[in-house]
């Protein structure tokens, strides 16, 4: 029985995929890309009942809601009661200026006849269409329905959706949202600023139409450490399409690319037979925690060979064990750098003690006998070199004070 049922769901979900417009010639590749920017003001069609049809309808509405549909589609039919109840609360209020109209997919038993009959019977009343090259040009960039394209006076596509709407909330949501963005916010633009996540950077601003596709940066910017992820984006960008998926600026937004740390493996071995311990993967710049290393007797563990507090590269670390009662081998200690040596005041000789000897050369100093070191030679350290410097180190030197 439960063989039976999984057998029959799977009829069901392939009968909701089937190709879209298996009677008529349609695109052998579906560009995948949603039809936001195709221009289809100048269709040119017939309704249900044969008359004619073309663009200029658009010039009816600020907004118009197009639905692409078949007979044979459960998710098409079950969307229809709220396309229905937004058809007549629209049509009560001409001021708000949308209208919705209907395209069949003709094929697997959906007929303009077919379509007709179902409209009715199900009390359904909104404008139906064949669909034409211009709008099957739009709608065979997918295979599957139902599809919904929003498009202006102009006939631009501003938004194309592949599936249908669950609630009527959720399709009136969608449909002001859309009204307000071509109407409220028509001649606007939006600040979109795109930023490093990992380093809080902003790598570049741009300016958009409201409601327009966010252009993605080419490439994001390389970070040590880290591999790109992906790019974000901050609540009033609105996500549309299907397989391609599309971002619109609906207000100012903050486009961040996102990383992940690259992990590095560190290896601990033992010291004292050699054995894999334990492999951590350890985020770059951050600290492996180390294992407990295996006791051995007759030896004791006096730690590990390789620093892994910040890790930047794959490491082997191997534990440093020596034999019990000996004592391990110190790091050697570095030399000190000497300190320069100070100069001392007076010691014009330079042998670090202040002398009779340093008293009479800076005699002969201030009496321009001999050249010397001013600096050294001026004890008092008023500028000049004198008698009086050469009588203060003489004191000095006698220790007569």
């Amino acid at each position: 029985m439960k063989k039976l049922l999984s057998v029959l769901l799977a009829v069901l979900f392939a009968a909701c995929s089937l190709s879209l417009v298996s009677a008529e010639p349609k695109a052998t590749d579906p560009t995948r890309e949603p039809g936001v920017g195709m221009n289809v003001s100048n269709f040119n069609t017939v309704d249900l009942d044969g008359n004619t049809v073309t663009g200029d309808i658009l010039q009816n509405a600020d907004l118009t809601f197009i639905n692409y549909w078949a007979t044979w589609c459960p998710p098409c039919r079950s969307e229809m009661p709220h396309i229905q109840a937004m058809h007549e609360y629209y049509s009560s209020t001409p001021e708000a200026d949308v209208q919705f109209i209907g395209v069949i997919s003709e094929g697997n038993g959906c007929t303009p006849a077919a379509a007709k009959e179902f409209l009715q019977n199900n009390g359904y009343t909104w404008v139906n269409l064949r669909a034409d090259s211009v709008l099957r040009s739009v709608f065979n960039t997918s295979d599957y329905i139902p599809q919904t394209i929003i498009v202006g006076r102009d006939g631009v596509v501003r938004d194309h959706l592949v599936g249908g709407f669950t609630s009527q909330n959720e399709l009136r949501n969608f449909i002001e949202m859309w009204h307000d963005a071509m109407t409220v916010h028509a001649g606007e633009t939006c600040t979109v600023t795109y930023v490093n996540g990992a380093t809080g950077e902003t790598i570049d601003t741009a300016e958009v139409a409201y409601a327009a596709v966010i252009p993605t940066p080419e490439a994001a910017p390389e970070v040590e450490g880290y591999e790109f992820k992906e790019w974000t984006y901050s609540e009033n960008a609105y996500e549309s399409g299907y397989e391609q998926i599309l971002h619109m600026a609906m207000g100012d937004v903050t486009v961040t690319a996102t990383y992940k740390a690259i992990k590095h493996k560190v290896k601990f071995y033992d010291g004292v037979n050699g054995n894999l311990i334990t492999i951590k993967q350890v985020e770059h710049g951050q600290a492996a925690v180390p294992p407990v290393h295996p006791e051995h007797e007759g030896y004791v563990f006096q730690g590990w060979d390789t620093d892994f507090s910040c890790v930047t590269t794959d490491l082997i670390v191997t534990g440093i064990c020596t034999p019990a009662g000996e004592e391990p081998t110190p790091e050697p200690t570095p030399e000190p750098t000497p300190e320069p040596p100070v100069e001392m005041p007076g010691d014009v000789n330079g042998d670090g003690v202040l002398s009779v000897a340093d008293a009479l050369q800076i005699a002969r100093v201030a009496l321009e006998l001999l050249e010397g070191d001013t600096n050294i030679a001026d004890f008092n350290n008023d500028g000049v070199v004198t008698m009086a410097d050469a009588l203060l180190v003489m004191r000095a030197a006698l220790e007569l004070g």
